[in-house]
């Protein structure tokens, strides 16, 4: 029997965290979000989230200690997990990559209040400088996970669903995910 547990990645601005809210809600699953851990470990190193990142560039453990504990979840049952690696760490998973383009991804995330003040040490003053965060980070990210596990979480191959949420309404894509799982879960 499958596990039930669905995982979900996406660059930033791809709505993660909204539809993995939105998903875990509507199923009456426990979520699990690898950017809250993340924060957390900032505030306990009494440092921002961006020092956080820099410092995972040079500092595998930091990369290692989440991706523990995620790892940690493949265990669980009923369980949705807004990850960028948790598809690989929980293989067994539904995984789903939520694809956007990067002008869409800094127009939302510029705008969303809640993103920026979670975000406030490294807030930009325009959707253009924005960009070139988002783009900066996923770089680093890529780079980051290809030293340490030989993988490329934005490779489409790696998942059982990708949808681009350009044009699409967060109950859109929470339906097309809901509908897909229980079809997968069925196979």
């Amino acid at each position: 029997m499958k596990p039930k547990i669905i995982t979900i990645s996406g660059p930033p601005g791809s709505g993660t965290t909204t539809v993995s809210r939105n998903v875990s809600e509507n199923l009456d699953y426990s979520r699990f979000a690898s950017g809250d851990f993340m924060r957390n470990l900032a505030r306990e190193r009494g440092i921002s989230l961006q020092k956080l990142i820099e410092k995972a560039e040079n500092n595998p453990e930091i990369d290692r200690k989440i991706d523990a504990k995620v790892q940690n979840l493949a265990d669980g049952d009923e369980l949705v997990v807004d990850s960028r690696l948790a598809f690989h760490f929980i293989p067994e998973s539904f995984a789903v990559y939520l694809e956007v383009n990067f002008d869409n991804a800094a127009q939302r995330v510029y705008e969303d209040k809640d993103q920026r003040k979670k975000n406030a040490e490294r807030d930009a003053d325009s959707i253009k400088e924005t960009k070139k965060q988002i783009i900066e980070r996923l770089e680093s990210e890529r780079e980051r996970y290809k030293n340490l596990y030989n993988i490329d979480h934005t490779n489409h191959t790696h998942y059982d669903l990708i949808i681009r949420t350009d044009d699409k309404t967060v109950k859109t894509i929470t339906n097309i995910i809901i509908r897909e799982y229980k079809s997968w879960l069925k196979q």
